[in-house]
């Protein structure tokens, strides 16, 4: 898991040799500029070629004085995939990520009769399923060490991605009410790994402290998505969204300290953090054509 203190837990434990090494399973990442190109390649021709299969049925049916610029605002809820959506304790990369809250504000100018360019600014956050992680890492304490009736208390902030965008949109009429959307963005975030704080009792007795700094780091980011749009006036109009949201992120030096209670044993150090943040989100939002 990706807070997973569990390396640690057999080489120092109750007693005088009592005390956690903080050893999460981290692994660095680098960025495989190939491996990106031929990412942003497959979707940039699989956006583009299902596209042109409408612009092929001429659904441009609507004047030529239309609006042509739009600003939207959206929100809605992001659910984390893989394994940033997993709660497997034997996950060494999952994150207990619960499903969480997003936020934005698109524009998007037309500059072809189906196609366009826009840009976004995106804010989401997803808290850590702190219950779940506690009950998994008490089972972890009283199946694999010595601990005496351990119990543990679990404080976590929230992952954050905070990001622009910006890239092409299509739309099609199916009315003169309705018409349907698909966008490809890409941009930066700015991505935040929450502070995460473990306490572990035994016998009710402070035994054992592990606490975890936040961080934060920029990373290339893309948004793939569709939507409809339903006009309510000559100017505003109703949408829904679904898209998918991805990310790699890379903190360094995180700071990571270890106390125990009972042998008064103190450990401090940086480590360096990766994961991929990936979340799938629907939303809902109001828009303004100009």
């Amino acid at each position: 898991m990706f807070y997973a203190y569990i390396n640690l837990v057999n080489k120092y434990y109750w007693y005088q040799r009592f005390a956690f090494i903080v050893g999460f399973k981290y692994f660095r990442f680098f960025i495989n500029l190939h491996e990106v190109k031929k990412e942003i390649l497959a979707l940039t021709f699989g956006f583009f070629a299902a596209t042109t299969a409408f612009a092929q049925e001429k659904f441009n049916t609507e004047p030529n004085n239309e609006r042509k610029g739009f600003a939207s605002v959206n929100i809605g809820v992001c659910a984390p995939t893989g394994n940033f959506g997993s709660k497997d304790f034997n996950n060494s990369e999952a994150t207990y990520a619960n499903v969480g809250a997003m936020f934005d504000l698109t524009f998007g100018y037309k500059i072809l009769p189906n196609l366009g360019i826009t840009a976004m600014w995106r804010n989401q956050a997803n808290s850590i399923d702190t219950d779940k992680y506690k009950e998994d890492f008490e089972n972890y304490l009283e199946n694999n060490t010595n601990a005496f009736y351990p119990r543990a208390e679990i404080k976590a902030g929230s992952f954050k991605l905070s990001g622009f965008m910006a890239g092409f949109y299509t739309t099609f009429p199916v009315s003169k009410k309705l018409s349907f959307d698909t966008r490809i963005l890409l941009g930066y975030s700015l991505a935040t790994t929450p502070s995460f704080s473990t306490l572990v009792y035994e016998y009710g007795t402070k035994s054992l402290t592990i606490n975890r700094d936040q961080a934060e780091t920029g990373a290339f980011s893309y948004i793939v998505g569709a939507g409809i749009k339903k006009a309510v006036s000559e100017k505003t109009y109703l949408m829904v969204n679904i898209d998918f949201y991805s990310t790699k992120a890379e903190w360094k030096n995180v700071r990571e300290t270890v106390y125990s209670y009972r042998t008064g044993f103190y450990h401090s150090a940086n480590y360096n953090l990766s994961q991929k943040l990936n979340t799938l989100n629907v939303s809902i939002g109001l828009g303004k054509r100009f």
